[in-house]
């Protein structure tokens, strides 16, 4: 017996030995140059309407699979065959899948900011055409009947008539340094989450804009190595705390034969912001967001598109801070949109007619609604909230009380009594919730495909969690009702119809 816990022993021993030798220790060179520790992403991984589809880049190829059994099906696009040198960097789909926008040799500017080459691939012609010769523009954007493509090229808008190919200058101000049209200043991108500053209308006829006068705007100068010898010095407009912003202005350009521009009436713009322009359903009213620079005192604009006159829609104070979000939605009965707001000391959903008046909280308790962290293009979440007729009012599950806590304290806001907060359910790339709230079975046994597990999505990506209303699960747009898919864009769940 004793021989026996001896050797035991020994054997444990050497097991542990063994196991801490084989540990390595963590580098910066295996964090910021072999990525060691970087999760595997799927790179353009995208949905097709029919949804039973998807497709993603590999080997600079554009691959088609079926969602249902993983099996390959095609090769929508070889990036060999259009050119020898030609790169895929990233693409996306117009609303009918017949051309597809390619964007490669991406240049960074700020944290948001960049150029790029831009193409058009038509799938039935097998053309390719690139979308302004000879140098990189900036937010390439199919209009919605895809006819059309908008862009920004030093600091001026245009835009390029697929058919005909001829393309029309919107601006022809901007200047380095002084006028940028359709595109943000570097505060914006910091402080409002967001570059591309221009939007077709619904019926592709319009494109409402911001333009920033930033003359006024006193420079920095900042010192870039860029691993050599010597910096190279980099001036931009930067305004530091109780200096000049820029002068901003909305404006709504029509096309047309006469390509008339107009500018948005939205009373005295000294010192203030323009941090959202978002068209309604109606294809001539644009909705514009307007802030003073304290960032207390937010107005929501119903604009007239045809003449650029406004009304106040809405209108929230806060004695401390109101947050931009982009969780606006109107409606498709054309009298309704809706709205979140902390204005109860907690975010919530309220449902708000068009002229501005309040009809009801759509959700209420000591809790926050909060969105999900990443939406298209990689960026923050555009669309919160969705309305489906089916489904009533979808959103992403609460993200947790640190995030809020670290936000408020960030902008000074008065802690809440540690008695209000409530616990609430985790949601994780684990489990999933069931329709009482609780943690239910592992999420790979709900809804996650085995053919999207083979490709090592993020759980987080592709785990479908749902809550129930009349005791249906809800599907995403255009999937077959014998099939399951699940939400690659963020977890949503369903709270309340917005129509009871």
């Amino acid at each position: 017996m004793t021989k026996y816990i001896t050797s035991l022993l020994v054997m444990m021993l050497i097991i542990t030995t063994a196991s801490v030798t084989a540990q390595k220790e963590i580098s910066l060179e295996d964090i910021w140059t072999n990525y060691t520790f970087s999760p595997k992403r799927v790179p353009g991984f995208n949905f097709l309407n029919d949804g039973r589809h998807y497709t993603r880049k590999q080997s600079n190829v554009i691959k088609k699979y079926d969602l249902t059994t993983g099996d390959f099906v095609e090769d929508i696009l070889d990036g060999a065959t259009l050119g020898t040198d030609f790169t895929i960097g990233s693409y996306s789909f117009n609303s009918d899948e017949s051309k597809i926008v390619i964007m490669n040799n991406r240049e960074s500017i700020y944290r948001r900011s960049f150029k790029a080459n831009y193409y058009v691939y038509d799938r039935a012609t097998k053309q390719l055409s690139e979308v302004f010769d000879g140098d990189k523009i900036s937010y390439g954007t199919l209009s919605p009947d895809d006819k059309q493509i908008a862009f920004v090229y030093n600091n001026n808008l245009y835009f390029k008539d697929l058919t005909s190919n001829v393309i029309t200058a919107i601006t022809t101000d901007g200047e380095y340094n002084k006028i940028i049209n359709g595109a943000a200043d570097w505060v914006y991108e910091e402080e409002f989450a967001f570059a591309k500053a221009f939007f077709w209308s619904p019926d592709s006829k319009k494109i409402a804009f911001i333009r920033f006068d930033e003359t006024e705007v006193k420079e920095f100068t900042m010192q870039i190595y860029n691993d050599e010898m010597y910096p190279e010095n980099v001036v931009f407009k930067y305004p530091k705390v109780g200096e000049d912003n820029a002068k901003v202005s909305a404006h709504i350009y029509h096309i047309g034969a006469k390509g008339k521009t107009i500018e948005v009436d939205l009373g005295n713009l000294d010192d203030m912001y323009i941090p959202r322009l978002k068209w309604t359903t109606d294809d001539n009213e644009l909705c514009a967001f307007k802030m003073n620079r304290h960032q207390n005192h937010l107005e929501l604009y119903l604009v007239d598109a045809k003449n650029g006159f406004s009304t106040v829609m809405l209108d929230e104070k806060s004695k401390y801070y109101i947050d931009i979000h982009d969780n606006l939605t109107f409606l498709d009965n054309g009298k309704e949109f809706i709205w979140t707001s902390e204005k109860d000391g907690y975010n919530h959903i309220y449902l708000y007619g068009m002229d501005g008046k309040e009809k009801r909280a759509l959700t209420k308790g000591n809790y926050d609604v909060t969105v999900s962290p990443r939406g298209q293009g990689g960026e923050r979440c555009r669309s919160a909230i969705g309305v489906r007729p089916d489904c009533g009012l979808l959103l992403p599950p609460p993200r947790g009380r640190n995030h809020r806590r670290r936000r408020r304290a960030a902008h000074h806001r008065p802690p809440r009594p540690q008695e209000a907060r409530v616990p609430r359910p985790h949601v994780d790339g684990r489990r999933a919730l069931t329709r009482d709230g609780q943690h239910g079975a592992r999420a790979r046994r709900h809804g996650v495909p085995r053919p999207l597990r083979r490709h090592r999505l993020a759980p987080r990506r592709v785990l479908s969690v749902w809550r129930v209303l009349h005791g249906q699960r809800h599907r995403p747009p255009r999937l077959a009702r014998q099939r399951r898919r699940p939400y690659h864009a963020g977890q949503l769940r369903a709270v309340q119809s917005a129509g009871s």
